[in-house]
């Protein structure tokens, strides 16, 4: 589950819980306890916060994503992308269809 992921990840780091919820901007670490006890669902904004204070991709708290160095990237690209007008974002997915296809990457959608 997501909570153990980031407990895992915390502890990995030396962080204490009190350390993790400074970084996020909460008064007290019992958000954090009832996320890493999973009792709070994590939602997509707050996951990439806690990713990003961990220092991690929001993939890695994803099972079924193979975790390699280049999914570090990804987080970065994601975030620049959020900052990117709809047409250029269509634009960057419509260039990435294109490489894949030119690799023999099939696009199932």
């Amino acid at each position: 589950m997501i909570g153990d992921k980031i407990k895992q990840r915390r502890i990995e780091l030396g962080m204490t819980q009190d350390e993790l919820a400074k970084k996020l901007g909460y008064k007290t670490r019992s958000t954090i306890t009832r996320i890493e006890k999973n009792e709070n669902d994590v939602n997509q904004t707050s996951l990439i916060k806690i990713a990003d204070a961990l220092d991690v991709p929001p993939t890695y708290f994803i099972e079924a994503i193979p975790h390699c160095p280049r999914n570090y990237h990804l987080l970065a690209y994601y975030k620049k992308m959020l900052e990117m007008s709809e047409a250029d974002v269509d634009n960057v997915c419509q260039y990435i269809d294109f490489l894949s296809s030119k690799n023999g990457v099939t696009n199932d959608k």
